[in-house]
């Protein structure tokens, strides 16, 4: 083999680890795509379900000021807010 083979198999040899490590970013990109797709799906449904224990709660507390008249009342009855009413707990 004389210098110009060696060089054109030298180019060959580099364009074709260009081209290889290129697909590689380029699949890892789109892996990385897809998975921030599947987290806003998640948070999109997390926020939904947030938002209906949030219009629970408030319709909740509604019904609380409807049935107390609109007082607030702790446990001992000296007025320290909401402190009998019971946490909502939330499963998501």
């Amino acid at each position: 083999m004389n210098r110009s083979d060696i060089k054109k198999t030298a180019i060959w040899a580099v364009l074709m680890i260009v081209f290889f490590v290129q697909m590689l970013f380029y699949t890892w990109c789109r892996v990385q795509c897809v998975q921030v797709g599947y987290e806003i799906s998640k948070e999109t449904d997390r926020h939904r379900k947030l938002i209906a224990l949030q219009k629970t709660a408030r319709a909740g507390t509604d019904y609380y000021f409807a049935v107390t008249g609109g007082r607030l009342q702790g446990a001992g009855g000296r007025g320290q807010g909401a402190g009998n009413m019971l946490p909502v707990t939330c499963n998501l």
